[in-house]
């Protein structure tokens, strides 16, 4: 059975997002680090060649 969502108050939410800070890349050599480099997201489109 899936656990149910639970709904966070603004200011518990706010207290993560300042706390939070982006994991470590899993590739930093090779060609799977150029393409998490270089790729834009999905909504865009995930090309590689967008570098604006």
């Amino acid at each position: 059975m899936r656990p149910q969502a639970q709904r966070l108050g603004d200011d518990i939410i706010a207290k993560r997002r300042a706390t939070w800070t982006a994991p470590a890349p899993r590739h930093t050599r090779g060609v799977q680090a150029k393409f998490a480099f270089d790729a834009s997201t999905a909504s865009k489109g995930a090309v590689l060649d967008d570098h604006a």
